[in-house]
């Protein structure tokens, strides 16, 4: 049975208190409920349970009394909700609903939502001429009075609704001055301690990461398409000058907030996995078992140092929030595994990956026209294969793909590994290291190669069993000829037995005498 608790409660219109009687799940308009019809209150929805105490707030009607520790509260006041018509707009449409304008906006979403006739209110906000209001403030604290043009919205629409509005800025955007304390091409540690106190990760890593959060988790090819490189080169200035940088303002796509991500990581010197624990993770990898493998890379990621690992606990955590999106940005755990884990963990042999220097990742290309060789030089490009690129043939002056006008790149053909030069108008850039191709021919040749170790296993058993047969004909046969032998033996002990009575019966004297 639950236990019994009791609460003195105070009326606000009179001095009259009450007990009221409750365990640990009862909520507080049950309790509201209870306190009306023992003192024959009608229009109970119209009443609430008020706190003065720490500026004053209402209880939760759908919460239980046990949540808001009773013990610790002096006084809990019984009181009329004053309601107030409040227009908000949803979805174009306008609604009105009543609501008491002193309650702190979270315990008013239920309302609200029932007002503006959506059943589900999770994820959304509360603005006030494109400004996200406080929820965890009443609209009187706030200093509303004009309560007429109220939206309630989506926290994405919200969010992509001030990318869109902040579009073209930066381009306009200066270069700034050289920086006092850079981020880029410096220890990750750096970053931490640029401001009065110092950070538990990045602030460049958290920033890109909320940002793709609030408005690119359903854009596909996150993290895999480029973003604009004007866009990068200026937030990179930008974050390396300082850490207060607001990316609605500068940026309309996610994709340039994955690119100053990717950049930042990329251009660390040592990367989040740290070069000590390179060859250990690299063997952890190889572990057949999943369990066995799971175990030790999490020991490994304990091993690292703080900032280190809080920057690893931040960027697996948005991750795996990404892979959840798989259906609307098609990029599932694997995919990105292939694009960011090369930026997380490298040899120190790999050096730092800068814009002019080569990266240890093959580069990939995908076919997205048709084109018949016409030379022996040349080989064909069918849609949708891909292409390993050996060499780029750029012009003098040509540094991307969009200054590139049919030049010809020599490349090879992942399935059929022929080799040649084909138009670079044919095929188009994937990121360094991703080709999905190369995964499935790999698991090809593991299964081809798992295939002809069974087939020589199972020749191999199959002889066993033959030489089983053979030397189990062979232990037959040596058992039939030892019970020859015994059996001879036998024989001849008989035999003789027969003889030496014989000899008895026949010289008895003889025996006699000897």
């Amino acid at each position: 049975m639950a236990a019994t608790l009791v609460l003195k409660v105070m009326f606000s219109f009179s001095e009259h208190t009450t007990l009221i009687k409750f365990t640990p799940n009862t909520t507080v308009r049950e309790s509201v409920e209870a306190i009306c019809v023992k003192n024959n209150k009608d229009q109970a929805e119209s009443f609430g349970l008020y706190c003065p105490e720490q500026e004053g707030f209402w209880l939760d009607d759908e919460r239980t009394l046990m949540s808001y520790e009773p013990w610790k509260i002096t006084t809990i006041e019984f009181k009329k909700k004053e309601l107030r018509n409040i227009s908000f707009i949803y979805r174009g449409d306008h609604f009105s609903v009543p609501m008491d304008e002193t309650t702190p906006i979270t315990q008013l979403f239920p309302i609200i939502a029932k007002g503006c006739k959506t059943p589900n209110y999770a994820d959304h906000i509360i603005t006030y001429n494109n400004t996200p209001l406080d929820l965890n403030q009443s609209f009187v604290k706030q200093g509303f009075t004009d309560l007429n043009q109220i939206e309630f919205i989506f926290k994405h629409e919200f969010f992509v609704k001030r990318v869109q509005q902040n579009t073209g800025s930066i381009k306009k955007h200066k270069k700034l001055e050289i920086p006092e304390f850079p981020i880029f091409e410096q220890p990750l540690v750096n970053s931490l301690f640029r401001g009065s106190k110092p950070l538990k990760v990045p602030t460049i890593i958290t920033k890109t990461i909320k940002f793709v959060e609030e408005c690119g988790l359903d854009a596909e090819g996150i993290y895999r398409i480029s973003g604009n490189m004007n866009n990068i080169t200026v937030l990179k200035d930008l974050f390396n000058q300082k850490d207060d940088v607001d990316l609605h303002q500068y940026i309309n796509s996610p994709h340039d907030a994955t690119g100053v991500f990717k950049l930042y990581l990329r251009n660390l010197p040592e990367p989040p996995l740290t070069f000590d624990l390179y060859e250990k993770f690299v063997q952890a990898d190889k572990i057949r078992f999943v369990w066995e493998k799971a175990k030790k890379l999490k020991t490994l990621i304990q091993c690292l140092p703080t900032p280190y690992f809080d920057t690893m606990s931040l960027i697996s955590r948005h991750m795996k929030l990404v892979s959840t999106y798989s259906k609307k940005n098609h990029m599932q755990m694997h995919n990105l595994a292939m694009l960011i884990g090369p930026n997380l963990l490298r040899s120190s042999d790999s050096g730092m990956s800068s814009g002019k220097e080569k990266s240890f990742l093959p580069l990939f290309a995908i076919g997205v026209f048709e084109y018949e060789a016409n030379e022996e030089s040349e080989i064909s490009v069918k849609k949708g294969q891909y292409y390993e690129v050996i060499s780029q043939n750029l012009e003098e002056g040509q540094e991307n793909q969009e200054t590139q006008e049919a030049s010809w790149w020599t490349v090879k053909n992942i399935l059929t590994k022929e080799k040649g030069f084909v138009p670079s108008s044919y095929i188009e850039l994937k990121e360094q290291g991703f080709c999905p191709q190369i995964k499935d021919n790999q698991s090809t040749q593991k299964r081809s190669k798992v295939r002809k170790q069974l087939d020589n296993l199972k020749r191999q058993i199959e002889s066993n069993v033959l030489d089983v047969e053979r030397i189990s004909v062979q232990n037959d046969n040596l058992q039939n000829q030892i019970s020859q032998i015994e059996e001879q033996l036998n024989k001849q002990k008989e035999l003789r037995k027969l003889l030496e009575l014989s000899f008895q019966q026949k010289y008895p004297n003889n025996l006699q005498e000897n």
